[in-house]
């Protein structure tokens, strides 16, 4: 876990994970997995409280949503907003019940190794400069 945040530039702020999910236990296990490897992260239980805080301002890198949520929308109608009107942060999508095929962005298949979703969103936001 170190390496990881050995990894994160220590000029540039940690990046900042909105986890979208419903589910408590598992909102809670990888966010900390999430904290663990170095990054902000704020934790929300609907699409529709994702989209509140995005529209108020917050910094956000990168959005770790499920895709059925309560609420008026869900986790694809979330992405697809973001990836229309908020183009410079990162979508990853799960869901236990639709296959990759069902979205264009990077999609883990619940149950999930939080090991592996943080590996991608590092992917996605560490880069060497």
């Amino acid at each position: 876990m170190s390496r990881v945040v050995s990894e994160l530039k220590p000029e540039r702020a940690q990046p900042c994970i909105l986890v979208v999910e419903d589910e408590l236990l598992i909102r809670l296990l990888i966010s900390q997995e999430l904290r663990d490897s170095g990054f902000r992260v704020i934790e929300v239980f609907s699409a529709d409280e994702a989209l509140r805080i995005l529209q108020s301002g917050v910094a956000i890198d990168l959005i770790f949503t499920d895709v059925r949520l309560p609420g008026t929308i869900d986790g694809l109608a979330l992405m697809a907003i973001v990836l229309k009107e908020f183009q410079t942060i990162e979508v990853v999508v799960t869901s236990a019940h639709l296959s990759a095929d069902a979205v264009s962005c990077p999609f883990f298949t619940k149950p999930y190794r939080p090991i592996e979703v943080v590996a991608t969103i590092k992917q996605l936001l560490v880069k060497d400069e």
